[in-house]
């Protein structure tokens, strides 16, 4: 029984909630000083399934659904799919639903046990109940996922917990987090708290890098779904022991993947009308979902090395009904003629797709890449930091292509590195922390 120091514990398992997409890794504590025969660390994650699109994700969304006694009713794609029934048979009103929550690190870093969250129909309860709720269930996740195929022999305090916070978070909002997990069924003593960049710099130690006379000097771009943080870290290395320093501290701005979809549902809107995402959204979530399930797809997938002219994005039924609808549009070709759109020949509308040009499409993420360059110059031009020579790409966003090859181009004279799924760089790295 695991109840005393942390060797005791059988296994550690690290939860980070980002602002689009959350999850859990775990692994057996006498395996984390291992790798596997194909050289990856014995860490584990889960994949999630989106229900449609083929969208398979090692993280699920921020997404979480009260019943209207606020008792939970279910997280991540789940929750995303209930709540757009729910909404189609005009029954969610009573219901609490939570989408990516998460922003509330932004607009609210000093984080109380008072602060109070706005679910998407106005209606508000207490932040501590919507963290608590989702700790619960992600760590129940993780717990039958470890526990059923070794027989139900696994007891919850056999369990290290590490609970990602950002960087920007004071004590206050820390002890928030702890209070949370806590309700959430952690106990303290199972509980270790990890900031974000430092988990991932963790991850980073695992990456083959140069280094100069036992130091390494690198930068950490945690590319996210709602921001971008960037770092410098310094790692020393002491015989057996590496010692990690922060030489600047975490800084960024909302350069995450979630303003290219804000970016592509300006354009989509600019096309059909902003009316009508509105009155999808609110008539028909489950369409109004899939559209964006859709464009996560196309975000990952699109490779600017490819000669591909057009992007196709499929649209919903609901929504080109909608523009049919519309006396003074009738069709979507109308739609795209009577646009600020309609000069660019490429874009058209055939078999239920809206055709976009390749660099309509790359226009998208172009304001959203200029600002991560930006503040990556802003630290570069630093004297302090012109020596830095190596630039790690972690976080989910930083497995665009489009971003990658920019930074690439931009930097022509820093090594970039990007490890594979880059995504779980921070739950992998928190992992890492709570086995030290």
């Amino acid at each position: 029984m695991a109840t005393g120091g942390v060797s005791k514990f059988l296994f550690v398992a690290a939860i980070d909630f980002g602002t689009t997409y959350s999850g859990y890794a775990f692994g057996f504590r006498l395996d984390l000083d291992k790798k596997r025969k194909d050289g990856k660390l014995a860490i584990n994650t889960n994949m999630w399934n989106a229900g449609s699109r083929s969208l398979l994700s090692s993280k699920a969304p921020t997404a979480l659904l009260l019943n209207p006694d606020k008792t939970f009713k279910s997280f991540g794609y789940t929750a995303e799919n209930d709540y757009s029934q729910l909404a189609d048979e005009g029954e969610h009103e009573e219901y609490y639903y939570f989408h990516r929550f998460m922003m509330i690190r932004h607009t609210y870093p000093d984080l109380r046990k008072d602060t109070r969250i706005q679910d998407e129909t106005g209606k508000s309860l207490p932040a501590i109940d919507v963290f608590s709720h989702s700790i619960r269930f992600l760590k129940n996740h993780l717990f039958d996922m470890i526990n059923n195929p070794i027989g139900d022999t696994l007891k919850q305090e056999d369990i290290q917990y590490v609970l990602t916070v950002p960087a920007i978070w004071d004590d206050k909002a820390k002890q928030f987090m702890r209070e949370a997990a806590r309700i959430g069924g952690i106990n303290g003593e199972q509980l270790m708290i990890a900031l974000e960049p430092e988990a991932a710099s963790i991850h980073c130690q695992h990456i083959p890098m140069g280094t100069r006379g036992g130091e390494a000097t690198y930068m950490v771009v945690d590319l996210g779904g709602g921001t971008a943080d960037i770092t410098v870290h310094q790692r020393s290395h002491l015989g057996a022991e590496s010692e990690l320093k922060e030489l600047h501290q975490a800084t960024g701005g909302a350069y995450g993947g979630k303003s290219v979809d804000d970016a592509f549902e300006t354009f989509l809107g600019e096309i059909v009308g902003s009316d009508k995402i509105a009155k999808l959204r609110k008539e028909s979530m489950e369409d109004f979902i899939d559209i964006f399930r859709e464009f996560e797809v196309k975000k990952r997938s699109f490779d600017p090395s490819k000669s591909e002219k057009k992007v196709s994005v499929s649209l919903p039924v609901a929504l080109t009904s909608l523009v049919k609808s519309d006396k003074n549009i009738k069709s979507m070709n109308n739609a795209i003629k009577q646009s600020k759109h309609n000069n660019d020949q490429l874009l058209a509308w055939s078999h239920q797709k809206l055709q976009i040009p390749s660099e309509k499409f790359n226009a998208l993420f172009q304001p959203t890449i200029d600002g991560i360059i930006k503040h990556m110059e802003k630290i570069f031009y630093d004297s302090k930091f012109q020596h830095v020579d190596t630039i790690v790409m972690v976080g989910g966003f930083s497995e665009c292509r489009l971003v990658q090859d920019a930074i690439q181009n931009r930097f022509t004279s820093k090594k970039i590195i990007v490890p594979e799924e880059p995504g779980l760089a921070v739950l992998r790295g928190a992992v890492l922390l709570g086995h030290k």
